[in-house]
């Protein structure tokens, strides 16, 4: 008998055998029944009949293979059985890929389906369509493609775009998948690692805690433009900027109005100077990155310590700035959101 001739009641006698081991009381006909695997493995995370198949014949099968994994979200199963054929059949594996793509949410990909180049021909791994799909739904698998492919600037690049429009910021950023594991000829390529950081407000990709190391290279810490283009989501990238970089007071200056919580790695002494001291008020003004949040005691003692040297004239333009960034945070503490800059004057709701 299959399941399609059973009633509800014998349906649940039959989940009620199983659960309780008594697999051997099962109708062998039954454990080839599509419908049955298919049936009982939705309802049984734990467990799977697959090994209790005894024709073989359905593990070539492709519909039910796709079907399978699609219904029970468990393709680390049914690839225990699956015919060696099928996982050298390229047609069949990027469909499956594409399906899996549509249907799954990326957490269930990521914890359920793994990287499928781990354990196919190695011809697929040097395959553009092949790895761009299997990219797609797991990025870290980008690790098991060809040495060719991972150093090939086009197809990083392609790979680096892809990401954006996958998965973006800021629930998921998997361009750090592509970028850690580009080839040995790309480590120093500028447009990789601008690709890289665009779009990016991750803390954690500047340094990779695993290896140990940081993401940029020795020769990229000493482009001026990597850095400003990299500090616009992350402030952490300026600490790993060359040393002689980070001495020049015009390029900190430059960083503080794009990102001014790159203070932190400034010294004691850098953050003395009036100019680059005003530069981080007024990238906190210009900030639309967190406006949750202004440091306004910074704000205050610049105010009051201006007024107190009165070595110079207060110009009223530089009052009218500290002037603007208070006003901005009695504005936020009331939740009054709409916020509009004319020239000098105060923020205005």
């Amino acid at each position: 008998m299959k399941l399609k001739d059973m009633s509800d009641n014998q349906k649940e006698e039959l989940v009620r055998i199983i659960e309780d081991g008594r697999t051997n009381e099962l109708d062998p006909e039954l454990l080839n029944d599509k419908e049955f695997l298919l049936y009982y493995d939705v309802i049984d995370e734990k467990d799977t009949l697959l090994r209790y198949v005894t024709d073989k014949e359905l593990f070539k099968d492709k519909e039910f293979i796709i079907q399978y994994i699609i219904e029970t979200g468990s393709p680390d199963y049914i690839f225990r059985y699956v015919d060696e054929s099928l996982k050298s059949d390229r047609s069949f594996l990027i469909e499956l890929m594409q399906r899996v793509h549509d249907d799954f949410e990326y957490d269930q990909i990521h914890q359920l389906f793994g990287g499928i180049l781990q354990n196919v021909n190695p011809d697929f791994k040097n395959d553009r369509e092949f790895v761009y799909n299997a990219v797609r739904i797991f990025p870290e698998d980008f690790q098991n493609a060809s040495l060719e492919l991972r150093n090939d600037k086009a197809f990083v690049l392609e790979l680096l775009e892809l990401m954006d429009e996958e998965f973006g910021w800021p629930e998921y950023y998997e361009k750090e998948r592509i970028y850690k594991y580009r080839g040995e000829t790309l480590i120093d390529d500028k447009d990789i690692f601008i690709a890289a950081v665009t779009n990016y407000e991750n803390a954690g990709m500047p340094y990779d805690r695993h290896e140990e190391q940081t993401y940029l290279s020795s020769e990229l810490s000493k482009d001026r433009s990597c850095i400003l283009e990299a500090i616009k989501g992350c402030s952490d990238w300026f600490e790993y900027a060359d040393d002689e970089l980070k001495k020049k007071k015009d390029f900190i200056m430059q960083c503080l109005l794009i990102n001014p919580y790159i203070y932190e790695f400034l010294t004691e002494e850098q953050l003395k100077d009036k100019d680059i001291y005003e530069c981080r008020l007024r990238g906190l003004v210009n900030d639309t990155k967190d406006d949750s949040y202004i440091d306004v005691k910074a704000i205050e003692d610049f105010y009051d310590r201006r007024i107190a040297e009165n070595s110079e004239r207060i110009s009223k333009s530089r009052i009218a700035l500290l002037k603007r960034i208070i006003e901005k945070q009695d504005l936020l503490k009331t939740q009054q959101k709409e916020l509009k800059l004319l020239g000098e004057i105060p923020f205005q709701q």
